[in-house]
């Protein structure tokens, strides 16, 4: 795992919205990624570590933030079909 520096993200807020954001001054660790350059944890100041999870095509599938899950499902064409 090697970490990359912040920069400008899309962010979920608890309604499920996407807002782009700037979370530099916000980030107490740098976002982890693997060897794919996918991320897979983010440490924000004063919050739960985020964890994502994504499925073998690299698509986000599951966000998960203290118990609290975020779910994506995709059709055969890669569009987003549902967000739980």
């Amino acid at each position: 795992m090697r970490r990359k520096p912040p920069h400008t993200e899309i962010l979920l807020n608890s309604m499920g919205d996407m807002r782009g954001r700037c979370i530099n001054r916000f980030i107490s660790q740098a976002p982890i990624y693997d060897a794919d350059e996918r991320r897979q944890t983010l440490t924000v100041a004063g919050q739960a570590v985020v964890h994502y999870t994504l499925d073998p095509d690299s698509r986000l599938t599951q966000i998960t933030q203290n118990g609290a899950i975020v779910a994506f499902n995709y059709d055969s064409a890669s569009r987003r079909t549902s967000l739980t």
